[in-house]
């Protein structure tokens, strides 16, 4: 489903059916719901595909300056910030949190949905050398809440 291709003969709700099989304390685990794309066939033998190592170099450059930053305020990762650590340090403005709240309602996320988005919101920040989490960061983080969207509310 998704991919281009005539592979997937499924009408919506059967593809709503079995997106709904992934649980919602099991999606809450995963910080980022992306989508990726498959690679056209013989993409990965054809030089135009391949990554330019200085681009990657880049890459890893921002992540390691990230990494540096978020040792530096509170000596561990983002991912590994307790709820307490997440409050203090991922600070939002009023309307940002705002934005979160009817967020969180219109995903019906958990308690644990809401700190992984603060926390790759102020990863986010980071990469981008910023000290605050700004409304773009956030708005970023929830769209990366994709699966979220599709699953059906269990009461």
């Amino acid at each position: 489903y998704g991919d281009g291709t005539d592979r997937c003969h499924c009408n919506n709700d059967q593809i709503k059916r079995y997106r709904a099989r992934i649980s919602g304390p099991l999606l809450d685990r995963i910080d980022l719901h992306v989508d990726v794309p498959a690679l056209p066939a013989g993409s990965l033998s054809n030089p135009a595909y391949q990554e330019d190592s200085n681009e990657h170099q880049q890459k890893k450059d921002l992540v390691t300056r990230a990494q540096q930053l978020m040792h530096a305020r509170s000596n561990k990762l983002n991912a590994y910030l307790t709820s307490k650590q997440t409050t203090e340090i991922c600070q939002l403005k009023s309307a940002d949190r705002k934005l979160l709240d009817k967020a969180m309602t219109k995903l019906g996320l958990s308690a644990r949905g809401y700190y992984k988005i603060l926390k790759v919101a102020r990863t986010i920040a980071d990469i981008e050398n910023s000290e605050k989490i700004e409304t773009h960061h956030l708005s970023e983080a929830l769209g990366y809440r994709r699966l979220d969207r599709y699953q059906t509310p269990t009461y």
